[in-house]
C-alpha cells in the first residue's frame, strides 16, 4: 500500500522493492532495500541498591551491571534518559542512576531502564585524648602509642591528609610530624574520608624523683632525660638539707653519682642518702627555673 511500518511489522528482515514503469522510460527500473528491524535488547541486570566508600572517590565506572553478550550499557542521571552519566562522573550519595543497554549496529536501547540507587559510606575521624600527642623520648614512643591515645575503630595512622599507606604500628614517631588517623567501620569496612590532623610532640619529660648510686648498674646516676637535647644551655645546682650546694652540672658535665663536686663540701665527698634539694636553670630565654626535692638511696 507504499508505507512500511516497523513497529506493525515486527522483528524480522524485509527486502522492499520499488519498482518504475512507464511515463518518462521504456520498460521498468527497479531498486530493491533490506529493512532489518531488530528487538529491543535484553534490560541490564544490577543491584538496585550499591553501596561504596566514599573515601575511595568512586565514579559511574564503579556502579556494577551485566548486559546481555555484546551489549553497551549506558548510564543516565536522570529518569527521562536524557542526560548521559560519563564514565568518570563522581557518584554522589542517595542519587539515582540509570541504566540500558543497547545492542546491534542500529544500537537499539531497552525500553526499560534499570534503577540504582547508591549509598556513600563513610566514618567519623578518631578523637584524640587530652594530651594524647605528647610523648617521652625516653619512652622511644611508636605508632601503636599514638593508636593507644586515640578513640576509634581499626586507626590507621598515616604522614599524609590522603593517599598513601599506613604506618606500621612499629614506627617510631618524629618529634613536629603531624600525623593523620583514620577510622574504619566494621560493618561496611570504609575508611573515614577525613583524616585526623595530629601535631605529635616527643620531648623532654620531666625530673626523676631519686636515684641510687649503690654500684649495681641500676638508677645509679641522677639522669634528666633528654635535657641536653632540648635545653642545651641549662645547668642544674644541688643543695643539701643545710642549704649547701653540693653538686652543680650542666649540659657538659657528667651525670651526678652521688659525689660532692663542689670544694665547699665538708667531710666525705661520697654524700648520705637521705633528702636533697635541686634548682634547673634551663637558660632558653622562655622556661622558668624549676626546683624539687629528689631521694638519695644507697
Amino acid at each position: 500500500n507504499g508505507s512500511f511500518n516497523p513497529a506493525t511489522a515486527g522483528v524480522g528482515v524485509y527486502p522492499i522493492t520499488y519498482t518504475v514503469a512507464g511515463g518518462c522510460i521504456t520498460g521498468t527500473a527497479t531498486a530493491t532495500i533490506t529493512v532489518t528491524i531488530e528487538g529491543a535488547a535484553e534490560a541490564p541486570i544490577a543491584e538496585a541498591n550499591q553501596s561504596f566508600c566514599l573515601v575511595d572517590n568512586p565514579t559511574v565506572a564503579d556502579l556494577v551491571a551485566q548486559g546481555a553478550e555484546g551489549a553497551e550499557l549506558t548510564w543516565y542521571s536522570d529518569a527521562g534518559l536524557t542526560t548521559v552519566a560519563p564514565a568518570t562522573t563522581a557518584l554522589v550519595n542517595n542519587a539515582v542512576y540509570y541504566v540500558v543497554s543497547s545492542t546491534g549496529d542500529s544500537d537499539c536501547e531497552t525500553s526499560e531502564a534499570v534503577m540504582v540507587t547508591v549509598t556513600l559510606n563513610t566514618e567519623v575521624s578518631p578523637t584524640i585524648q587530652p594530651e594524647g600527642n605528647e610523648f617521652c623520648r625516653q619512652d622511644s614512643p611508636t605508632v601503636q602509642d599514638l593508636i593507644a591515645n586515640l578513640d576509634g575503630t581499626a586507626i590507621k595512622i598515616y604522614t599524609s591528609s590522603t593517599g598513601g599507606t599506613a604506618l606500621a604500628n612499629t614506627e617510631a614517631l618524629v618529634d613536629g610530624v603531624i600525623y593523620y588517623a583514620t577510622s574504619t567501620n566494621a560493618t561496611t569496612g570504609c575508611e573515614s574520608s577525613e583524616r585526623r590532623a595530629i601535631n605529635v610532640e616527643v620531648g623532654f619529660c620531666g625530673i626523676p624523683e631519686g636515684f641510687s648510686p649503690n654500684g649495681d648498674g641500676i638508677n645509679d646516676r641522677f639522669v634528666i632525660p633528654d635535657i641536653a637535647e632540648d635545653y642545651p644551655n641549662y645547668n642544674i645546682e644541688v643543695f643539701n638539707r643545710w642549704g649547701n650546694v653540693v653538686f652543680k652540672g650542666n649540659a657538659n658535665t657528667p651525670d651526678w653519682d652521688g659525689v660532692s663536686n663542689q670544694s665547699t663540701t665538708l667531710g666525705d665527698k661520697v654524700l648520705p642518702a637521705g633528702v636533697y634539694f635541686y634548682i634547673v636553670n634551663y637558660n632558653d630565654g622562655s622556661t622558668p627555673p624549676v626546683q624539687g626535692k629528689l631521694y638519695l638511696s644507697r
